[in-house]
């Protein structure tokens, strides 16, 4: 099983091996390019009005609906799993005055947390229940995040790192760096220079 160590390391994958995030951000924005469409429940006017507005809300939130899915799947592929947190603003607009008069909530912005400043609370069963924070020790129901795992096994929240499969090649990578920079320190310093006249 992955451990919380191998998943810190996970991270040191992604920022020095170049092969390995070039290919992980052609998987991502392979899938947050691709156009977003939201049909509405019926066909009725009304209807198709909410789902206008509910495509406007993502849309005009911070970064776009571009930056959610970077946000979930750029943390959650690499980790196994991710928190986010959306955040709400309350908005007018002339457009939607005949369905909210007095204005309506809104999505702001949409942010990944870092793990160190969260604990998840499971049952018997592994499900998620709620969120500890680290930071002010207090309690918070799921329903205030979004939450994704990558590829859960048997429903396991840990959901599985995409890093995972590069581990072993990633860390022989670095012990042939570490004993070349040896090598070469035993054997290639100090450098002989030498000068001659004709």
């Amino acid at each position: 099983d992955e451990t919380t160590e191998m998943k810190n390391e996970y991270w040191k994958f992604v920022v020095t091996e170049p092969a390995f995030s070039a290919s992980l951000w052609t998987k991502i924005i392979s899938v947050i390019s691709n156009q977003v469409i939201i049909q509405p429940s019926s066909k009725s006017p009304y209807d198709r009005q909410m789902a206008d507005w509910v495509k406007e809300c993502l849309m005009r939130s911070s970064g776009g609906l571009r930056k959610i899915g970077q946000e979930i799947f750029y943390h959650g592929l690499v980790r196994g799993n991710v928190l986010c947190e959306p955040k709400w603003k309350v908005k007018k607009a002339k457009k939607w005055e005949h369905l909210f008069p007095h204005g309506y909530w809104t999505l702001k912005d949409f942010v990944a947390k870092d793990p160190k400043d969260y604990r998840l609370e499971e049952d018997g069963f592994r499900n998620l229940t709620g969120v500890w924070s680290a930071r002010t020790n207090q309690w918070f129901p799921m329903s205030y995040f979004v939450f994704w795992a990558n590829r859960p096994i048997y429903g396991n929240q840990a959901g599985t790192s995409e890093a995972r499969s590069i581990r072993r090649a990633a860390t022989l990578l670095k012990l042939a760096h570490t004993y070349r920079g040896i090598y070469l320190e035993q054997f290639g310093l100090p450098i002989l220079k030498g000068t001659y006249t004709r």
